[in-house]
């Protein structure tokens, strides 16, 4: 009994996969090196999933034998962790894992990620960390916030007259308490930091700024469960070749992420 009860434990690791839900699969094949696999879960079971890679290229070596690997899921309401084994039938672009061991499941209201359609804009710095912290509080310590004005725009808003912006047009961007995603005509280097403002609009318009370290850019390549996101990128951008980057907050007021999260919250009222 104690065997069975042994091998249903993975069951609780898939509770809250379903298919379509994207995620990172690393794979460390020596001690200097990792590699990340972003992709799609396409089917899952009690005890195994399989992954269609979107972004990077499983290891040939690796073609015909089993590897430990780390599964990760990001949804809107957890953050999901597994170590999994990556089966010997596995390549090209299609994984077939096995849940090694419990998942870690953290539900955090304060880390949901929503797509959102919100004026958003981002400039790059070369600056270091520690001068672009500084620039930021420099402008957080600002007596008077610069003032905007709000107006419709098709199904979002835009902003007027901001810091002479004559127009900021609304941005459809994955946002969390804890960073962004959107998407861009060009890759932006790992770890270059960008200045960001947003400006959504519940309870109040109001503008948030923060220091975003970028933690990648990739080829952004259309799927079913993005491909909202995706052609509303093909339009905007008007580019052939789209990169979707994602960066996390390095600098930002704790009370300014208290208020995205709640804005981000109140799409489930």
């Amino acid at each position: 009994m104690e065997e069975e009860n042994k091998m249903q434990t993975p069951i609780q690791s898939v509770k809250y996969l379903q298919p379509g839900a994207t995620g990172i699969i690393s794979v460390t094949l020596d001690p200097t090196y990792t590699t990340n696999l972003h992709g799609i879960v396409v089917q899952v079971n009690k005890i195994a999933a399989e992954f269609e890679i979107v972004s990077g290229e499983f290891p040939v070596s690796a073609k015909g034998v089993e590897l430990p690997a780390k599964f990760t899921v990001f949804t809107q309401k957890m953050h999901y962790t597994c170590p999994v084994i990556i089966g010997k039938n596995s390549s090209g672009k299609t994984l077939f894992i096995r849940f090694d061991e419990e998942a870690e499941v953290k539900l955090n209201r304060d880390y949901f990620r929503r797509d959102v359609l919100i004026p958003f804009l981002y400039t790059e710095t070369d600056e270091s960390l520690e001068a672009a912290g500084n620039r930021w509080l420099t402008e957080r310590l600002t007596a008077a916030r610069p003032q905007f004005e709000f107006a419709t725009h098709g199904e979002g808003n835009k902003v007027l007259n901001w810091r002479g912006h004559e127009v900021i047009l609304p941005h459809k961007i994955n946002l969390s308490g804890g960073g962004v995603r959107f998407a861009t005509d060009k890759e932006i280097p790992r770890g270059r930091l960008l200045y960001v403002n947003l400006f959504p609009g519940r309870p109040n318009p109001q503008e948030i700024c923060a220091v975003v370290e970028v933690a990648r850019s990739e080829m952004f390549y259309m799927t079913m469960e993005n491909r909202e996101f995706y052609n509303w990128a093909k339009l905007r951008l008007k580019s052939d070749t789209l990169y979707l980057t994602a960066g996390k907050f390095v600098m930002i007021d704790e009370k300014e992420r208290a208020l995205l999260s709640k804005y981000l919250m109140s799409y489930e009222e």
